[in-house]
């Protein structure tokens, strides 16, 4: 049985912490059992923070970890539904510019006639 710990609710969010929220709503999609523990002390945490799981006698934390950990050991794949264009690994993500209008006005030069 995995617990999660983490921070109380707040506002009747889950979590009053993103990460410890993000790792709620990772267990709730997945589908997996698991008993969420409300603490303050963070001390027994594996390392001094929240959240952290215990999955049968193994302690883990930091929220990025955790997933990893649970899409492992339980073989989970809750976007393997998802065409490849859907998911993150399945597109070319595109480079932010510096400024809003940038790539118009590079466009736009390069259209300009030379002398």
């Amino acid at each position: 049985m995995i617990t999660l710990y983490s921070y109380p609710t707040l506002f009747g969010v889950a979590d009053n912490n993103g990460y410890g929220l993000k790792v709620f709503a990772f267990l709730r999609l997945a589908g997996l059992p698991f008993v969420h523990e409300h603490i303050f002390d963070a001390s027994a945490a594996p390392r001094g923070q929240l959240p952290y799981i215990v999955d049968d006698v193994e302690k883990i934390g930091d929220s990025e970890t955790i997933i990893g950990h649970l899409i492992g050991k339980y073989a989970l794949g809750i976007d393997a539904a998802l065409r490849c264009v859907q998911t993150p690994r399945g597109r070319k993500a595109e480079k932010p510019s510096r400024r809003g209008g940038a790539k118009k006005r590079s466009s736009a030069l390069a259209r300009r006639p030379r002398s």
